[in-house]
């Protein structure tokens, strides 16, 4: 019963962590290209549209940042549950090492 637990939380954490990375990545994608965006609209005299490109940049960067917030609470969740079952599969470290 252990065994097919620690292979559950290792999958779960492990699957937690990839959704984590790849958010990670969308988020600083849509950055990019709101900042390209205004810029161009700005530079380009369209005032109204660079706001709105903003504003929708803003609110998507909230919504990636939320499900990014859920990951790590999630992956913490299972870290935990992973310590539970293995104390020493992840390495405690005091401060720097190395």
């Amino acid at each position: 019963m252990q065994i097919q637990d620690l292979d559950r939380c290792i999958n779960l954490w492990t699957h937690q962590n990839t959704l984590l990375w790849g958010r990670l990545q969308t988020l600083s994608a849509i950055q990019v290209a709101v900042i390209g965006g205004w810029y161009f609209l700005f530079a380009g005299q369209h005032f109204i549209w660079a706001f709105l490109l903003s504003m929708l940049g803003t609110f998507l960067s909230y919504c990636v940042h939320s499900l990014i917030d859920r990951d790590l609470s999630l992956r913490k969740k299972f870290r935990d549950e992973l310590d539970k079952i293995v104390p020493e599969f992840f390495p405690k470290h005091d401060g720097i090492c190395g």
